[in-house]
């Protein structure tokens, strides 16, 4: 990983990053980098490890939940027991097609859409939920760089 501007605005950003493989590890180290508090959800243990290690080698605050994100009967579960360790999702981060559809749902569901802030940032072709009109920003990144996602969810940060 190459060092990076440290964005001030996102200490303390709580994110959700979900997704499989090297791409999460990356955002998820990237992000912890910038200073967001961190939540990995994925179906692979080891990706939620390798995800973990990279955020804790940044001294950041994180955890990892095993889980298929591609099963919507957990992730209402999982939102709560984020929330309640890291507080409001301030930025939700889907990699690949996996569970770009029931990420956005969730995160649409809980605190974010209530507060009428944060971004839901969809990486690559597919994005399947539309939160226009909900005061959520929606940035869909047809990208394998993870500098890119820190970037939009900075922007983002500024903008709202």
């Amino acid at each position: 990983m190459t060092s990076a501007p440290r964005y001030a605005d996102l200490r303390g950003k709580a994110a959700i990053v979900a997704g499989e493989g090297d791409l999460v590890v990356e955002v998820v180290g990237r992000l912890a980098a910038h200073g967001c508090l961190l939540a990995v959800v994925a179906a692979d243990r080891g990706t939620t490890t390798r995800a973990t290690e990279a955020a804790e080698s940044q001294s950041a605050a994180v955890f990892g939940i095993t889980a298929d994100p591609a099963d919507a009967a957990t992730w209402d579960r999982v939102i709560q027991h984020i929330e309640q360790r890291l507080g409001p999702i301030d930025i939700a981060v889907a990699v690949c097609s996996t569970a770009v559809h029931d990420v956005l749902r969730a995160a649409l569901t809980h605190d974010m859409a209530a507060r009428r802030r944060g971004v839901l940032i969809c990486v690559g072709a597919e994005a399947t939920a539309d939160p226009i009109g909900t005061g959520v920003r929606h940035v869909v990144l047809a990208t394998d760089d993870a500098a890119a996602v820190v970037r939009a969810a900075s922007d983002s940060a500024q903008d709202g």
